[in-house]
This record gives structure tokens, C-alpha cells and sequence, in this order.
């Protein structure tokens, strides 16, 4: 999880700075049946946002959007930001870059954390087929923890593990056992 950040809201010529613990905690809710985040609905944080966010979007509102045929994208000031590491931190409280879609784009365009999972260490970039017929650490929404899932051709699943931490579900991709505990 991120420890104490200042953002740098950096909107062309003005700059709103702001210090917090985390902002995917703070300013972001997920909604798991639309597969993407929404702005908090907490009055209090939401009014902590820049202005230009405040006047855009109201609480609750979908953050983030998916364009020119890319994976879904938040645009914080002038940045843009890949949200499946936003989703996947929101859920598992694990800040990592190294995040894909278990498929390939799809064109219902949602982006649920059980369709994410992590891209494997032995591969440098994401891999155009995705996780078709890998074995990758992905997120049970349903029970809350780590699985090791090998995904067959069809980009179906197959829980080989589940884990309560990060550390345990990476260790089991080198040498995974099915569990069913």
C-alpha cells in the first residue's frame, strides 16, 4: 500500500499539492459489478479533491475511462494512469505496476479484479495473448485472498491455490500444488 504521498494535482498552469496516507483508499470506491472504480462517495474526501474534479464529476461517478482501444485509463491532473493497477491495489492493498487482463481486450470493456492478475516475472512486457495458457497470480473477489490460477486456451480458470499474502501466491507460482483449503 502506498506509505504517506503528496500528490501534485498538476492541471496545466495551476497545481493543487496534497498530502495523504492513500489515495486509492481515500478518494476511490470499487464497484465490482461494472468492473471499475468510482470517485468515493465520502462527502468529506470527495470535497478534499481538486477543483477541477469536483466541477467534472460527482460522487460515486465512474473514474476513469477506456479509449482509443486501450485497457481502461484515470487521468489524474495531465497524467494518465493505467487503472487495473488502481483496481488491484484497491482490492488487495498491493501496489504493483506489473498488472494485465487475463484475456484480451473484451468488448464489454469491464474490468473486474478476478479478471486481473499479475504478468509474470519471465515475461518483460504484457503478452499479447494475455495469460492464455499461464499459470499467474490472480484475486478471488469472492473469499478475499490470493489464488494461483492456471489459465487454460480458452482463457478458462483453474484455482491451482489460494493464499492470504502476496509472498506465499508468488512462491507457489514456481512450484504450484492445487489446494483446495
Amino acid at each position: 500500500m502506498t506509505n504517506g504521498v503528496t500528490i501534485d494535482w498538476d492541471w496545466g498552469n495551476k497545481s493543487e499539492p496534497y498530502f495523504v496516507l492513500n489515495y486509492v483508499d481515500e478518494f476511490f470506491d470499487y464497484d465490482h459489478n461494472i468492473g471499475k472504480l468510482r470517485w468515493t462517495s465520502d462527502s468529506d474526501a470527495f470535497s478534499r479533491l481538486p477543483l477541477q474534479i469536483r466541477q467534472r464529476f460527482n460522487p460515486s461517478d465512474v473514474a476513469g475511462m477506456v479509449r482509443y482501444n486501450r485497457d481502461y485509463e484515470l487521468q489524474l491532473g495531465n497524467t494518465i494512469h493505467p487503472a487495473l493497477q488502481f483496481i488491484w491495489e484497491k482490492c488487495t492493498g498491493h501496489r504493483c505496476n506489473r498488472v494485465m487482463t487475463i484475456k484480451p481486450r473484451t468488448l464489454d470493456k469491464v474490468f473486474r479484479i478476478d479478471e486481473l492478475c499479475l504478468i509474470p516475472n519471465s515475461l518483460k512486457k504484457t503478452p499479447k495473448r494475455r495469460a492464455m495458457s499461464q499459470i499467474v497470480v490472480s484475486w478471488c473477489y469472492d473469499s478475499d485472498r490470493f489464488t494461483v490460477v492456471d489459465v487454460d486456451t480458452g482463457y478458462n480458470k483453474k484455482v491451482l491455490s489460494y493464499h492470504g499474502d502476496i509472498e506465499s501466491a508468488l512462491e507457489a507460482l514456481d512450484n504450484p500444488v492445487v489446494s483446495f483449503l
